[in-house]
């Protein structure tokens, strides 16, 4: 089903509630230019695979696909509290492990994924420059992350408890949040880009990360910003001035 931006010369901002509980349909794309999804607009649709809603969506009601547990494609914005939560209420769909976000989209909300197990795979578009606090906080299966190379900034414990093995941050980045990384004990590759001026207390605290070329922008390593990576054995700080308290603190095999 599409559901188009005009009908004639008449334009449409809002989507009201009509596939509700609908058992046929099975795609539906939302088109660029419709404003508002009223609330559980597509819930209940027992065959719906693959939902596309775009950026220019203002208002979205709560639980729009809940009980529509059969959704295996989603692309979505993200933004000003559009959490997955507020898509699903509780009754998540248990096979939606890849999604992506819409193009044209500028960050990913606070705690938009959080605790959302099941995802494997996160996809954004170039327009998304900052990811905030918490948003895939908990999300212990998420071992693939394709990042907006126009990214900026990663909130506080954004990635925090995930299952990112290699970490590669796109040039242009240049914050890292406190505790960003934290708690990923499977992550043992990082590469920190040279456009990176600042990582946060706790950034990769309790990681694997067994090597580290620190990019000569950044000049103080923050508090506790490696602390309990056991396996690290080589790190260069040839830049830094300033390094804060337990920022190396039980790293046991670095020299």
């Amino acid at each position: 089903v599409l559901i188009p931006k005009r009908l004639g010369t008449i334009a449409v901002k809002s989507v009201g509630a009509f596939l509700k509980d609908n058992e046929h349909v099975e795609s539906i794309t939302v088109e660029s230019g419709v404003e508002n999804i009223e609330e559980n607009a597509f819930s209940n649709c027992k065959n719906l695979k693959s939902v596309n809603l775009p950026c220019t969506l203002k208002g979205i009601g709560n639980y729009i696909l809940s009980g529509s547990r059969n959704i295996t494609e989603l692309t979505a914005p993200f933004e000003e509290g559009q959490t997955l939560k507020k898509y699903f209420g509780s009754m998540y769909a248990p096979n939606l492990k890849q999604i992506t976000v819409s193009n044209g989209s500028s960050e990913i909300c606070e705690k938009a994924f959080l605790d959302y197990r099941i995802l494997e795979k996160i996809t954004m578009p170039k327009s998304v420059t900052r990811i905030e606090k918490e948003a895939f906080n908990g999300c212990s299966n998420l071992l693939e992350v394709e990042f907006s190379q126009e990214l900026r900034e990663i909130g506080e414990s954004a990635f925090s408890r995930t299952a990112i093995k290699e970490l590669e941050l796109p040039n242009g980045i240049q914050k890292l949040g406190k505790g960003a990384f934290e708690g990923c004990k499977g992550l043992e590759r990082i590469v920190l880009p040279s456009s990176l001026i600042e990582i946060k207390e706790n950034a990769f605290k309790e990681c694997a990360i067994e090597e580290i070329n620190v990019p000569s922008s950044i000049t103080k390593i923050a508090k506790g910003v490696f602390e309990g990576n056991k396996a690290l054995k080589s790190i260069d700080l040839s830049s830094v001035e300033e390094i804060g308290a337990k920022a190396f603190y039980n790293c046991e095999a670095l020299d």
